[in-house]
């Protein structure tokens, strides 16, 4: 808020941390279990209404006020060090845990809070797939295919859909026939995601055997370790690409790629196709700003 730039909103922090605290059992920590009876200034139990500032700072090991003081949003709390801890105590989701840093820090969180983040996608995405008309398909934050449409089939020779698309992209034989162009037109944008997505998930057994995989190849492997790729850590949607479709023929593609909401990492990603000439580059989109003289609707 103004006068602290490092806070983006103080009451929409507390009134999330409060209403967490509240939801949480004191009795389901036995550190806590031999304080239950204590009652605060109010005269109420401290179990009445969830986990107490106290009993925050005792769960977290510091000293009292600290807890306090994060709620409160004084400047100079150590918010960075503070909110993965809180988050586990007070057994926050991922949307309050992306909250909470949005909130405190005017950021997004460094890493999810679940490790199977962005791994798993709402089953409502299925059905919204198979009502897009172009080729379209989901990918998780490792580039699992998680679920297509009918469409999608169709660019396949077998109409078989790859389990992992980026493996099958820069490991696949066929796929350097269907990428048309693919050392230049495709392989050094995919290896730039690959090398981003495994720096900033170092951790990711997922991302590490596709890497293993990668470098084993006698084709991407070399393209890889040259590390001579273009500066993109995701698709690119301002250019189409060559593409030999296995249904429509050879032609150009666009990767419009959006994150999923919920699922960190993830992708739905919409492939128009065309046949003839290259499409030309369109204008980049952009709203018009709210004003005072703004109407309802769009021009």
């Amino acid at each position: 808020m103004k006068g602290n730039s490092a806070v983006g909103d103080r009451r929409a922090l507390r009134n999330l941390l409060v209403t967490a605290r509240a939801r949480v059992d004191p009795a389901s920590y036995p550190a806590l279990r031999d304080g239950l009876e204590r009652r605060d200034s109010r005269g109420r139990r401290a179990e009445d209404d969830g986990l107490t500032q106290l009993q925050m700072d005792l769960l977290l090991n510091r000293a009292e006020g600290t807890y306090a003081r994060l709620e409160r949003c004084v400047p100079g709390t150590a918010f960075e060090t503070l909110l993965p801890e809180v988050a586990k105590i007070l057994r926050l989701s991922d949307q309050e845990w992306a909250a909470v840093w949005r909130y405190a820090l005017t950021k997004e969180p460094p890493y999810p809070l679940q490790a199977d983040q962005g791994l798993t996608i709402p089953g409502a995405w299925r059905g919204t797939l198979d009502s897009i008309g172009v080729m379209a398909y989901i990918n998780d934050a490792g580039w699992g295919t998680v679920a297509f449409n009918k469409e999608f089939s169709l660019m396949f020779p077998r109409g078989e859909v790859p389990q992992n698309t980026m493996q099958w992209m820069l490991t696949c034989a066929e796929a350097r026939d269907t990428l048309a162009q693919w050392g230049t037109q495709w392989a050094p944008t995919l290896i730039a995601q690959v090398r981003a997505a495994v720096a900033l998930h170092s951790d990711n057994e997922t991302l590490a055997e596709l890497e293993w995989q990668i470098l084993a190849d006698p084709v991407s492997g070399p393209l890889y370790r040259a590390a001579d790729e273009e500066a993109y850590v995701q698709p690119r949607a301002d250019v189409a690409r060559p593409l030999q479709h296995a249904t429509y023929g050879l032609g150009w593609v666009t990767m419009c790629a959006s994150s999923i909401f919920g699922a960190p990492g993830s992708r739905l990603m919409l492939l128009p196709f065309t046949t003839g000439p290259r499409p030309p580059a369109l204008d980049s989109l952009r709203a018009r700003p709210l004003g005072p003289h703004t109407g309802y609707f769009a021009a």
